[in-house]
Parts: C-alpha cells; structure tokens; sequence
C-alpha cells in the first residue's frame, strides 16, 4: 500500500499536528531530517514519513530496522520551550497515544514497557524515539520519532531481531491500512502534546489501568549501572520507580529488561 499525503489528511481532524507532512520513499533517518527543517524554521506540527530508512534508529543509536513498506517510519515536531525537561513524560505519553491508535482500529490490547517501547507478548512493535534541539534563536523544540511494524511479510529480518520484535499484521492476522493508522496516531498524540503544554497531563492517571509491567521482576540498566527489583509505579514526571531490598529508587534514564 502506497503512503498518501491526500488519504491521511482525509482522516486528519488535528488543528495543527500533521498539517504539513513530507512523503518520502527512502531517507537515512525521519529524525535527523526534520531536525533540518526544524533548525530552518519549520512550523510547528511538520511530520515526516518514509517508506523506508537505511539508517533509522532508536534510543542510544541502536539500529531501527526499517524496510521499505513495513512500517510506519514517522517523526513530527513540536515547539515549545521546556518541553524538553519533560522528555521521560512525553515519551510515556506518547507511547500511551499510540497504543490508544492502534487499539481503537483493530481492538489490539498492548503493553508499555518503560522508558519509550509498546509491545505485545514481550516483542517490540513500537519505538518512540525524543530529541531535543534549539534554532538560531534559542527556540526549543522537540523532534518526536516513531516507528510501528506494520507488516514484515516477505521480509528478510535479520537473525538478531527475529524473535524480538513483531508485526502489526501478525498480530491481528490480516491487512494493515498505514495511511489511516497515521492519521489516527496523530489524531491522539495531538490531544496529548496539548495536555501536557496546558499542564493538565497527569501522566499517573494516563497509565491507570494499563498493563505497564506493574509488579514484573526487571533489571534496570544505565551504562554500567545495573538493579534488579520490582516495578511499583511512576512517577508523574515518567521516573521508574524499582523496588530492590526493600527499598524503592526512583530512575529517569536507562532502559529495563523484563525478567
């Protein structure tokens, strides 16, 4: 299925998320493009899509594999000074939107594993990516990256993701409409970017309810820091928070691995 600019603003009922989107077949990155544009002035909302990336990424310069026609390889920028100390909220925040998106088109329930993935039986099938940037000026913005497995039939994946990650489509068992489905993505995560610069977000209420691996065993990593414990909850602010030894630490970086 072809992405078409025409189809998603069909479905589009944002004021101004995704009112000006550029349609690629093949760029290195979604993210380090619309940095580009960002730092030249682009407007606030300006979204970028590919069919396909050869360098796409996700959080510590991992490799976002990202074959032409399997996914939904997106980035949109959002304005707006202070954002960026909010990254850990925003980025739950997001995920949460993107969750909501897929659930309300094919009735899917998914998982939010902290700081930034959706998954579904422990396998990836959602990364959000936040970088933070400044223009000539000192204007803040954030470029807020995602990418969604649609579809990897007849794709060749390499060994050391296979069992790692999985598919929209396999997952529901049938065809996957990209265009619609970044249009709904956008619908919400419009709705969220404006609680959170209203300050009406409360990031606790947002995840009430959902399975977020409350209660799992997990090891918590950050560099060459490791914990092992239990996750409690959050904090309203996106931290972690591990209890280990009867203790409870509260952590804003890092990534966790369920156990």
């Amino acid at each position: 299925m072809i992405l078409d600019k025409r189809t998603i603003r069909k479905s589009l009922t944002t004021r101004w998320l995704g009112r000006e989107i550029y349609i690629f077949d093949v760029l290195a990155s979604t993210n380090d493009y619309l940095i580009d544009l960002a730092e030249k002035g682009a407007d606030d909302g300006t979204t970028v899509i590919a069919d396909c990336q050869n360098a796409g990424r996700g959080r510590f310069g991992r490799r976002w594999f990202s074959p032409k026609g399997a996914g939904i390889w997106m980035s949109f920028l959002v304005r707006g000074g202070g954002l960026s100390n909010g990254v850990p909220a925003i980025s739950l925040s997001i995920a949460v939107g993107i969750s909501d998106a897929i659930k309300s088109m094919y009735g899917v329930d998914l998982a939010i594993k902290w700081p930034n993935d959706i998954v579904y039986n422990k396998r990836k099938l959602v990364g959000v990516l936040l970088e933070s940037g400044l223009t000539d000026n000192a204007s803040g913005f954030i470029i807020c990256g995602l990418g969604v497995n649609t579809d990897f039939t007849g794709v060749s994946v390499p060994d050391d993701l296979r069992y790692n990650f999985i598919s929209l489509s396999e997952i529901v068992g049938g065809y996957i409409d990209r265009n619609i489905l970044i249009s709904e993505i956008l619908n919400n995560l419009e709705f969220i970017v404006d609680r959170f610069r209203d300050g009406s977000l409360n990031l606790k209420t947002l995840l009430f309810g959902r399975d977020c691996f409350i209660g799992s065993d997990v090891i918590w990593s950050d560099s060459n820091k490791f914990l092992e414990g239990e996750i409690t909850g959050f904090r309203n602010d996106g931290a972690l928070i591990i209890s280990s030894g009867g203790v409870e630490h509260c952590l804003l970086s890092g990534s966790i691995t369920i156990l």
